[in-house]
């Protein structure tokens, strides 16, 4: 069985895998092949974070570990794929923005905007959207990142209880000053409360609560009175950039999916093609002793 470590991007994924590995030992995996290409023993990444790469291809761990009885724990920033248990990670949605804005700068070369985050013209959708994706589920338990940086002992027994872990869970104590330490770009900050940045433009700000007040307000990251109105006329150009990235992140998936599809059928064909050359061996050497047989007699 597979648990999903879950969140929109830079929202505390990496703490609650500290967490999980910190208190209870446990590992865990990610549907991201980038980082199981990077994945070293022995690492802060495997020791405090607990990251654990995956060795085969995803879509063979994927079935493995769906139907097997051990717990799998894999981290994923994408949309939910089935209904097995999930543990969702959500911030505050501004910092959640703007940290992703840095890392995709710093680490992908990313040549979006704040804005285009904002908005969700990225491959994975926009906050809003993301967390009621997998907030609808039955089997999803939401926990703040907040709750994260000092958990109480039921916020453990909770995640423990989700990631079915029967274990004792060790005293949590926060990593984050030595973790910054060896990679002060990855773990930037690790601050709770919403401070504000230069990039954060007042028309940012509108733009973002003109989408995403509902849910600010539901999660308590703010008041009605705290929102900037945004301009009238530009809620249409907002709705067809919506739109626009929509269909831009469709047509991503449906490649993705044929790119994965065809890397499936390739590697049934070399499998079978293994066996046909097993047995085509097999034959010869069935013929050669039959040959041979026919000789001496």
């Amino acid at each position: 069985m597979i648990v999903w470590l879950a969140s929109f991007p830079r929202s505390g994924n990496t703490l609650l895998r500290t967490v999980l590995k910190q208190s209870m030992g446990l590992s865990s995996r990610s549907d991201s092949m980038d980082e199981n290409d990077h994945v070293r023993d022995g690492d802060v990444w495997a020791i405090d974070v607990g990251v654990e790469g995956i060795l085969t291809d995803w879509n063979a761990f994927y079935r493995q570990a769906s139907e097997a009885d051990e717990v799998f724990l894999v981290k994923t920033h994408r949309p939910p794929v089935d209904d097995q248990p999930a543990i969702y990670v959500v911030r505050d949605g501004r910092k959640a923005c703007l940290s992703y804005l840095h890392f995709d700068r710093r680490f992908r070369s990313g040549t979006g905007s704040l804005a285009e985050i904002v908005v969700g013209i990225d491959r994975y959708g926009d906050w809003s959207s993301h967390y009621h994706a997998w907030a609808g589920r039955r089997n999803t338990f939401i926990v703040r990142f907040e709750d994260l940086v000092e958990p109480s002992a039921a916020t453990l027994s909770a995640i423990a209880d989700v990631a079915a872990y029967r274990g004792p869970i060790a005293p949590w104590r926060n990593p984050f000053d030595s973790l910054h330490a060896y990679d002060r770009f990855f773990f930037r900050e690790g601050r709770v409360r919403w401070e504000g940045a230069p990039e954060w433009t007042p028309v940012i700000d509108a733009l973002f609560f003109h989408l995403h007040q509902d849910l600010m307000v539901q999660l308590g990251y703010a008041r009605g009175a705290e929102m900037a109105r945004f301009p009238d006329e530009l809620t249409g150009l907002v709705r067809t950039a919506r739109q626009l990235g929509g269909e831009n992140m469709q047509l991503e998936r449906a490649c993705s999916e044929r790119l994965e599809l065809i890397g499936r059928l390739t590697s049934e064909c070399d499998s079978l093609r293994d066996v046909c050359s097993e047995r085509l061996e097999l034959i010869e050497q069935l013929a050669a002793e039959c040959a041979r047989l026919r000789n001496e007699s």
